[in-house]
């Protein structure tokens, strides 16, 4: 045996109390699971005083301002998706896997608004080779670097220059293009970023340029993935819930009926379609998991199976889990040979009949519980972004359009969909994630 003691929870008790402390308890982001590979030094994988510089760097990029042109932008975001997509004159429309849509959505309203960039609806393409390199537009620049950045760091650099093909595709083309879509990504990003600042900032690694591009791109990346992910599961969930779905409807007729628009703020303005969101945030946490090193002996309390006091060691690692039941999933078979449950998603200490869709678990439910995006001072510094991005994306989606499942067979039930799509769910990319959910969108009138 080798390495460090490693102690994994699915408690949301005991997660609160180490993250909740964090900078006190100086705990620390294993720099080995986390993405410092893929961003270098970034929010998301630096610890300490780096972190704090980090977040200091990032921290003017959510102004108040930006949430204002956040929620005008999903309704045009919207507006695009439907005339671009082919919608605008249909009554009913077969969309075989709602994410390839959605995710379109995430990433140009995060290009818009997070960053600036005058982004327009991507065109449809099977395959990165269907674009000229020479004239790859700046969103599909965007579009093609979110999907491949983890290629693009793992590839080394000399492999850009070797004439790889096979019988179905040019694969040094399709290099060629990810390396020039993310060339103009970056590129664009850091004009950006010095029209705001100042025409000085450079952009080493360690300057605060530096600081604001790779934490910016980093929290660009996480939150397009998680956001994509939780919004097709949520339209798989209202789909397969009908009367979950109806009363979201009428929650969006009535805001809309006092205020005139959809303008969805806080979870307050919109409680039950909000608890749809963050219900199928907890079944797909798509963070996986959370991993902190422990620099001293950290006493827990904890109540299972009996309330006591445990010390952790100084040097251990303890990883919170968060990730959803999954028939893929390693943890799976051990919560099957162990009976214990899996994952904090599933504790039924934590949220009774874990495995039943229950938006009304998160009424009036305090930000600091929303487990999803983690806890204590480093909970995820875009998660009000994230919020109003996809419940307000989503309003505008229910609001003209009925959503219903797309059975394999005539004789498909509701619960079968469910086992068939629903459960079908692992990694995709660097964050957990439902599978392919096909979907039937029917006009309301």
């Amino acid at each position: 045996m080798f390495g460090e003691a490693t102690f994994f929870t699915c408690s949301f008790d005991v997660m609160k109390q180490l993250l909740g402390n964090e900078h006190k308890l100086q705990l620390v982001k294993p720099i080995d699971l986390t993405l410092h590979r893929v961003w270098g030094h970034s929010l998301a994988s630096a610890s300490g005083e780096l972190w704090r510089k980090h977040r200091r760097a990032i921290n003017p990029a959510f102004h108040s301002s930006i949430y204002t042109t956040l929620r005008a932008e999903s309704g045009q975001v919207y507006r695009e998706m439907i005339e671009n997509e082919g919608w605008n004159d249909q009554k009913e429309v077969i969309i075989p896997n709602i994410k390839n849509v959605v995710s379109k959505a995430i990433l140009v309203t995060i290009g818009r608004c997070g960053f600036g960039l005058p982004m327009k609806w991507p065109r449809n393409t099977r395959n990165n080779t269907d674009i000229d390199p020479n004239q790859i537009s700046l969103t599909e620049a965007i579009v093609i670097s979110a999907s491949n950045v983890i290629a693009k760091v793992a590839i080394p650099s000399w492999v850009y220059k070797l004439p790889i093909k096979n019988e179905k595709t040019d694969v040094s083309s399709r290099i060629q293009i990810v390396n020039v879509a993310w060339n103009m990504f970056t590129s664009e990003t850091r004009k950006v970023i010095r029209d705001q600042k100042t025409a000085a900032l450079k952009y080493d690694d360690d300057s605060e340029g530096g600081y604001i591009l790779r934490s910016l791109v980093a929290a660009a990346k996480e939150d397009s993935e998680t956001s994509s992910s939780v919004l097709t599961a949520t339209l798989g969930f209202l789909a397969i819930y009908q009367d979950e779905q109806e009363k979201a409807y009428r929650e969006i007729s009535e805001l809309i009926s006092k205020n005139g628009k959809i303008d969805i703020k806080e979870p307050s303005n919109a409680p039950h379609l909000s608890g749809c969101f963050f219900e199928a945030g907890r079944r797909y946490a798509a963070p996986i998991f959370l991993p902190r090193a422990l620099s001293e002996d950290i006493p827990v309390k904890v109540k299972r199976p009996t309330e006591q006091i445990i010390v952790l060691p100084k040097g251990s690692r303890i990883v919170f889990d968060l990730i959803s039941l999954c028939k893929k999933a390693v943890f799976f078979l051990v919560s099957r040979l162990t009976n214990q449950p899996n994952c904090l998603a599933n504790n039924p200490n934590d949220f009774p009949d874990p495995h039943i869709l229950r938006p009304s678990r998160w009424y009036n439910v305090s930000d600091t519980d929303l487990f999803m995006f983690g806890a204590g001072p480093r909970m995820c510094i875009g998660r009000k972004f994230a919020f109003m991005q996809n419940v307000n994306l989503l309003a505008h989606i229910l609001n003209e359009w009925k959503v219903d499942i797309v059975p394999e067979t005539e004789d498909e039930t509701r619960e079968a969909y469910e086992k068939r799509v629903m459960d079908d769910a692992g990694p995709d990319g660097t964050s957990f994630s439902v599978g392919r959910v096909s979907v039937k969108l029917s006009k309301r009138v």
